[in-house]
């Protein structure tokens, strides 16, 4: 019965997620696949009856640590339908290295679990980027709406006096600079971390 309660638990979190999963102001792309994917987990589990869920070996384990997976998937969703979003993807690039880690840990369970999905095709690293890079191009559209509200929550913050136009417009210089080096570097680094391992097979080929 414990397994059946945990599953409870995280129908009721999924069915928030799907909810705020409307409201994100930024890597909507991202956010959706996270949904779906939890959705195409959780569904097979739902059709299953009590004694079939429960006679799977380690069953409480994995749904436990499933629930703690979805509930980092629910924070990080969050973080985008704040007021404050803009402020989030600034510091944070994007928070690639996050989505790649819940996916990461959501394609596990789905494995666990053994419910006859088809992960490779579920969890698709090339749609994965995809989604990412769809989701920085639209953020580099929105760089001037998100280095003004930089800079007015920044001015507020000190309390600037509305006359110190130059020293705003060299803020709001700055900040856009700092936002564009951020996507720049996001969108690098897989072709980085590619040339890399290149680089290291060739040297290995010509070792004698």
């Amino acid at each position: 019965m414990e397994a059946y309660f945990i599953l409870q638990g995280i129908v009721e979190v999924v069915i928030v997620i799907k909810n705020i999963s409307y409201q994100v102001k930024a890597n909507k792309k991202q956010c959706q696949r996270l949904v779906d994917r939890i959705y195409a987990i959780i569904a097979p589990l739902q059709t299953l009856e009590n004694h079939e869920l429960t006679s799977r070996p380690n069953i409480e384990k994995i749904l436990n640590g499933l629930s703690s997976c979805i509930d980092d998937c629910y924070n990080l969703i969050l973080k985008f339908t704040t007021d404050n979003w803009f402020k989030k993807v600034f510091k944070h690039n994007g928070y690639k290295q996050e989505f790649d880690e819940l996916n990461r840990h959501l394609s596990q369970y789905a494995n666990d679990l053994n419910l006859g999905l088809n992960i490779q095709q579920l969890f698709d690293r090339q749609q994965d980027e995809q989604d990412q890079e769809t989701d920085l191009a639209d953020i580099n559209t929105k760089l001037d709406d998100i280095t003004t509200l930089l800079t007015k929550q920044q001015e507020m913050q000190l309390q600037l006096p509305m006359h110190v136009d130059e020293m705003l417009n060299r803020r709001f210089k700055s900040l856009k600079y700092s936002l564009q080096q951020n996507i720049l570097k996001t969108n690098n680094a897989d072709y980085n971390n590619e040339e890399e391992k290149r680089k290291k097979e060739e040297q290995f080929l010509h070792i004698p």
